[in-house]
Order: structure tokens, then C-alpha cells, then sequence
């Protein structure tokens, strides 16, 4: 694909380079970027402020989607049919790929125009990582918990499936596996573990009582023959 000034943007067959395969008219002012999204659709962004998502298929060369932003769109991102348009007045809009629905939007994100963007999902969760690079000279990372919309639209099924639902297991389960917090850990110690049965604490405080008395009595004895000596001494 190849970006003009004019408002339009052309797609070539790379094997053969006399002409353009097709024309995209539908923009009014410079196209700054356009990508391709699976299923014969392609995506552009204009100075015009609209975003618009095109079947290559057509012969009436029309927008399938128009995205007004109100502000000049930049350089476009796509990640799990997420669209992320950068725009001049410093915001940056999240959009479906499948339906158009806005997603999210990140107000001021910069305090020059937003030039760039990059979408990443954050492992097995709905949620994403926003990079955005600006003429500020700042990238800035955005953690985005939640998006418009509700669970029941193509998108979040879409992203529902590809994920998959997560294992869950039972009780029982969990006990023959040891268990996830440790429990495994604590049967090992509690196998391994001796504890002294309760006549076994008995004859110890027994041995240890006989133990004390003894060395009493051995210490009276030992007293007598001292005091015995101290008196005929004074004698």
C-alpha cells in the first residue's frame, strides 16, 4: 500500500508493479497510514480526522467504516481486532476493528500530538498495555483495566475464546494434588514430623522431677558436714 497526499492510498500486487491493483478514494485530506486487518479489509487514517475500514473486494472503492476522531489521525496500531488511533489534539482512541464501537479513550495523553501507538494484551486477561511516542518526546506506557462495552459484543466473544476458560479444580482434587497454598507442603511436614506420645511426656517429667529431688537431697547432705565443721571450730 502506498500513502498519497491527495486523500487516497492504492494497493499493489508486488509481482507486478505497472499499476495498482486499486485505488481507495474516501478521504479528503493526507493518508497517513493504512494496514491490512484479514478478511480482504484494510484500515487508514487520515489528516481529515476520520478513520475509515474498507473491503478490498469492493468495486465501489467506499469506506465499509467511517471513524469520525475530530482531530488529524496519526500512525494507527492493531492488536486483537483493538485499533489505536493516535490523534494531533494529544488523545488516543481504542476502537473495534469488527464493528467500529469505541473502547476507550486516553485524554491528553501527551502535551504535544500523539504521533504513535503500539497495543499489547497483558497475558490471559481483557486487559491491555498502551504504548504511545509523541512530538513531546515522551513515550508513555497506560495500563488499560477495563473497555466500553459490554461482555455480550463480537469483541469481548471473540477475545473470550481465544483466550479460553481458565481450569478450575475441585476440592477433592486439589487435596490429591496437595493443593495450591502450600497444604502439600504441610502434609510433608506433617508426615515427617514426630510427635511424643503422652506417656512418653509423663515418665519425662517423672525422670526430670526425681532429677530435681535428688540434687536437693545432695545438696542438704552436703551442707551438714560445713556446718559441722563451723561449730567445733568455735568450740
Amino acid at each position: 500500500m502506498i500513502k498519497r497526499c491527495d486523500g487516497t492510498f492504492r494497493l499493489w500486487d508486488c509481482r507486478t508493479l505497472t499499476h495498482s491493483v486499486q485505488i481507495f478514494n474516501g478521504h479528503t485530506k493526507a493518508v497517513n497510514s493504512a494496514l491490512f486487518l484479514g478478511n480482504d479489509r484494510l484500515v487508514s487514517s487520515s489528516d481529515d480526522g476520520f478513520v475509515h475500514i474498507w473491503d478490498s473486494r469492493s468495486t465501489t472503492c467506499s469506506p465499509l467504516i467511517s471513524l469520525e476522531c475530530v482531530s488529524p489521525c496519526n500512525r494507527i496500531s492493531l492488536a486483537n481486532d483493538i485499533l489505536a488511533v493516535p490523534l494531533d489534539n494529544r488523545d488516543i482512541r481504542l476502537y473495534s476493528a469488527i464493528n467500529g464501537d469505541k473502547l476507550h479513550v486516553q485524554r491528553r495523553a501527551h502535551t504535544r500530538a500523539v504521533q504513535c501507538t503500539a497495543l499489547a494484551q497483558c497475558g490471559s486477561s481483557l486487559e491491555f498495555l498502551l504504548a504511545s511516542g509523541s512530538l513531546d518526546r515522551h513515550m508513555h506506557v497506560w495500563h488499560i483495566k477495563k473497555l466500553k462495552g459490554s461482555n455480550t459484543n463480537k469483541l469481548m466473544k471473540s477475545l473470550d475464546e481465544s483466550l479460553g476458560s481458565p481450569t478450575v479444580l475441585s476440592s477433592n482434587e486439589s487435596n490429591k494434588n496437595g493443593g495450591g497454598n502450600g497444604s502439600g507442603v504441610d502434609a510433608q511436614n506433617r508426615k515427617t514430623t514426630k510427635r511424643t506420645p503422652l506417656t512418653e511426656k509423663a515418665s519425662n517429667v517423672v525422670a526430670l522431677n526425681d532429677k530435681k529431688q535428688s540434687a536437693t537431697n545432695s545438696n542438704l547432705t552436703s551442707d551438714k558436714p560445713s556446718q559441722r565443721t563451723g561449730s567445733t571450730l568455735t568450740k
